[in-house]
């Protein structure tokens, strides 16, 4: 039986107040990425690459949110690693839109339309944007057609995801088998990577291996 492994990468940092509120809001990477690549490249190499401690058999291929922050980092992590491009684009796995509360400071939203949304995690709906219930079904949708596509492989398989905070509990959710409603309390720093051990054949024998290691 084939152990495929996926390990789901969160950006970096961003060209933003820490006080800003953006999901879907296209930022540029902070000036710290050249450092932020080179750190990540260095992890791989070390850890997850087939002359790792994975022992994994191939390159992993990579896959990404649209957004700039992902993908500057997942396209030069490819460029560097493999020497060519096998980078896949994955809409599903953008952060939450926050609708117009994008790019606004938290302070300026206000703290009674946060509280109408702690109060209705789930369902609360962003102005012009998204519920966490209907980011979770987009998500789902590109994991679960990941997963249908590694059930099909003959070989070991493995996929780094950069994407973002949202996604990764999202995903970590649905593995782990815990409410949407409780996954903030899984921390996702930036930089850091978590690792799925998935066996398309015998589900119960899938693992995670390790959440939030930081790089």
């Amino acid at each position: 039986m084939l152990n495929h492994h996926i390990y789901l990468l969160r950006h970096g940092d961003v060209d933003l107040a820490p006080d800003v509120c953006y999901g879907q809001l296209d930022c540029n990477v902070a000036d710290s990425f050249d450092d932020e690549l080179l750190k990540v490249k260095r992890y791989l190499v070390d850890n997850v690459l087939p002359s790792g401690d994975c022992q994994i058999e191939t390159m992993p291929e990579f896959i990404t949110s649209p957004l700039k922050r992902c993908y500057q980092l997942a396209d030069g992590l490819t460029s560097q690693l493999n020497g060519k491009s096998n980078l896949q684009t994955y809409d599903a796995f953008k952060e939450i839109n926050f609708g117009s509360w994008e790019g606004i400071n938290w302070v300026e939203i206000g703290k009674n339309k946060i509280d109408d949304w702690n109060e209705n995690f789930i369902d609360f709906m962003f102005p012009e944007g998204e519920s966490a219930g209907i980011f979770h079904e987009r998500v789902m949708n590109g994991w679960h057609e990941l997963l249908d596509d590694l059930a099909k492989q003959k070989q070991q398989q493995t996929f780094i995801i950069v994407t973002h905070a949202g996604v990764i509990r999202s995903i970590l959710s649905d593995f782990l088998h815990i409410p949407l409603s409780h996954s903030l309390s899984l921390e996702i720093n930036k930089l850091s990577i978590s690792c799925l051990r998935i066996n398309s054949h015998q589900n119960d024998l899938s693992r995670c291996v390790y959440i939030n290691h930081t790089i």
